[in-house]
């Protein structure tokens, strides 16, 4: 089974899940601007290591560079996965209203709403379906995605033919145990 292949539920995220999700892309957004920053930086030096000087945006290049960013981040998340890095972690997955995969430009209008306006996010705490104000205008939905049970046999531990199990023996038995084995320590 492939991860587009798991099975979805029906059920709606909630919004301290979602805004967990939005922080840990938040923090994605933010390590991903911050190496661009160092790669035009090391680019700037081998090209001119004489005059290197360290490359001082102005405030509104670098918001602007933060924001391209975070859209882009989105739009391919959403688009090729239906999750981000985030999302991932805290197992949801946005859909169309009808459940189905996101395409390219759904997802690139998603994102630009949800970076020009994430505070509507919010509305999935008070709307009785769970949808963000991106969701009710975009038809989409973020769902929690199902994960295989995967079950772990644990070997029981061997023991010699003659010993008796402790979950077996008397209260009795065991603290005859206990001082026979304390003596010949000590």
């Amino acid at each position: 089974m492939t991860e587009d292949d798991r099975p979805v539920s029906r059920a709606h995220a909630g919004v301290v899940t979602r805004l967990l999700a939005a922080c840990v892309d938040a923090a994605v957004v933010v390590a991903v601007t911050v190496s661009l920053d160092l790669a035009a930086a090391g680019i700037r030096f081998v090209w001119s290591p004489v005059g290197f000087r360290w490359p001082r945006p102005s405030p509104g290049v670098a918001v602007a560079v933060v924001l391209v960013v975070a859209v882009v981040y989105l739009t391919v998340g959403w688009s090729i996965a239906g999750h981000t890095y985030g999302a991932r972690l805290l197992g949801l997955r946005v859909l169309t209203g009808r459940y189905l995969p996101v395409g390219l430009v759904r997802s690139l209008l998603r994102a630009i709403v949800c970076v020009a306006f994430p505070v509507g996010l919010l509305w999935s705490g008070i709307s009785a379906t769970r949808r963000s104000l991106q969701d009710i205008v975009l038809r989409t939905v973020v769902v929690y995605e199902l994960r295989e049970t995967v079950e772990i046999r644990v070997p029981r531990p061997r023991r010699s033919v003659g010993e008796d199990r402790p979950s077996t023996a008397q209260p009795s038995t065991l603290l005859s145990l206990f001082w026979s084995s304390w003596a010949t320590i000590g």
